[in-house]
């Protein structure tokens, strides 16, 4: 017989045996997200959207951010400034601007 496979015809496997309860109980779960869309508001998409941002070289990023205040580096790949702290940093002056655009139907 073939790995897996136990009595009855050839081909056929037996009745499966429920699996036990401990291996349910950690499993992860793992929901949708509501997407945000642009809308006309913000212009044209080409001004809006970027490369991967592991490909988008720091003269690239200038582009896109002198492109739209809504282009999308942003949010992936914001400018650092030497006075950057916890309070103000890359990632919440991105979260603040991508909160006052979802807001604002941008």
């Amino acid at each position: 017989m073939g790995a897996g496979l136990r009595g009855g015809p050839a081909g056929r496997r037996s009745a499966a045996r429920p699996a036990p309860a401990w291996l349910f109980w950690r499993v992860a779960r793992i929901y949708p997200f509501q997407p945000y869309r642009y809308t006309e508001k913000a212009g044209p998409l080409a001004n809006l959207v970027t490369q991967p941002y592991d490909k988008i070289s720091l003269a690239m990023r200038d582009r896109y951010l002198a492109l739209s205040p809504y282009n999308l580096v942003r949010v992936i790949l914001g400018q650092r400034h030497p006075s950057d702290s916890a309070a103000d940093s890359v990632y919440t002056r991105d979260s603040f601007s991508f909160t006052v655009s979802a807001r604002n139907g941008r």
